[in-house]
């Protein structure tokens, strides 16, 4: 009976350790999540000054949706700068860029919900929706089509959509690193990015992007003054990782079958800008990615790593006769890196 008494005992000692243990640990995480977010919310009311407006806001939906205008509105073409997802930075980081063109082009650049100066609006953001608003907030705006679209990244999708449902609006495509639908032929109705995206959407709701170098951009080369990078964080600190966001990337694979994953336009002027990380001079600057490239040569001799990085693309592209391909050395956003470059293509492009 002893021992049965003292393995009881053990037992609930241990229990009762376990249970402290996890209360501590549940009120530990509470106090250092609490932390972050009340830090968050004082930070952003310092950061505040840092986020005037460049453009106007709209009511859209019964949210607030920004547009910013520059270049010179009499000229013969309208281009339209569209951003893709978790670009919330854009208004400014575009800038450069705007101004190689603005010269010669009148320039258009809006922020869908939840992103840079718009409303968070929690509305779902199937691709029909986003260019319902986005056309409404052009009506309200005053400005009058046909475009010439600039998607990058994700809002090529949005602009397909849009040749394909008003063509008489779109008068070309101009994209950078866009995305087409038959990119998401492979995941066969196995798009999920509610579990790791759901997480990062909590983790900066509470501002923990502010403890993650690699959640903000750099100024490596020159192109922003001290006052645009100030604002390029506070937008991020802002709107890292919104809720319109967190849903449009779980409707990317939904906004592909809408449009149809086989979709491409054939008759569309496109010009397809493509950055290449393995090209020089740009290679040079990613010592990181020159070492790898470089040990994986010394294995064979004969690999060109520059060759292979957008063959899949520039591939499917060229099956296209509406469409030029090119790719410029650089990283992803190649505005931030050579804004110059791009503009004499897309001058080039709409000049034929």
């Amino acid at each position: 009976m002893k021992k049965k008494r003292d393995k009881k005992k053990i037992i609930h000692s241990v229990s009762r350790w376990v249970l402290i243990i996890l209360i501590g640990s549940v009120v530990m995480n509470g106090l250092i999540f609490g932390g972050v977010y009340i830090n968050q919310c004082s930070k952003l009311k310092k950061e505040a000054k840092y986020l005037k407006m460049p453009g106007q806001n709209y009511s859209i939906d019964g949210c607030s949706m920004h547009i910013y205008e520059t270049g010179d509105k009499q000229a013969e073409k309208t281009l339209l700068f569209m951003h893709g997802t978790m670009a919330t930075d854009s208004a400014v980081a575009l800038r450069p860029l705007f101004d190689e063109l603005k010269e010669d082009y009148h320039i258009l650049y809006i922020d869908r919900m939840g992103n840079g100066y718009s409303d968070v609006s929690g509305q779902p953001r199937d691709v029909e929706t986003m260019l319902s608003q986005t056309r409404r907030l052009l009506e309200a705006a005053g400005c009058e089509g046909p475009y010439v679209l600039v998607p990058y990244y994700s809002a090529g999708l949005e602009a397909l959509y849009w040749y394909q449902q008003y063509p008489e609006e779109v008068e070309a495509v101009v994209g950078i690193d866009m995305l087409y639908p038959a990119r998401y032929q492979a995941y066969a109705d196995n798009w999920d990015i509610s579990g790791v995206q759901k997480l990062y959407y909590q983790f900066c709701k509470i501002g923990g992007q502010r403890f993650v170098k690699a959640a903000y951009p750099g100024n490596d080369y020159g192109l922003y003054t001290e006052e645009e990078m100030k604002t390029r964080n506070a937008l991020i600190n802002r709107s890292c990782y919104t809720k319109d966001m967190y849903n449009e990337d779980f409707s990317m694979y939904e906004n592909a079958k809408t449009i149809g994953l086989d979709y491409f336009p054939e008759t569309l002027p496109m010009l397809q800008i493509i950055s290449n990380k393995a090209m020089e001079p740009y290679l040079s600057t990613d010592a990181e990615l020159k070492a790898q490239i470089m040990a994986a040569q010394e294995q064979d001799a004969s690999l060109d790593v520059a060759g292979m990085y957008n063959k899949d693309i520039i591939q499917y592209l060229s099956g296209f006769e509406n469409v030029t391909s090119l790719e410029i050395a650089g990283p992803t956003k190649l505005y931030e890196y050579c804004p110059d470059k791009v503009a004499v293509e897309i001058r080039n492009f709409l000049s034929k």
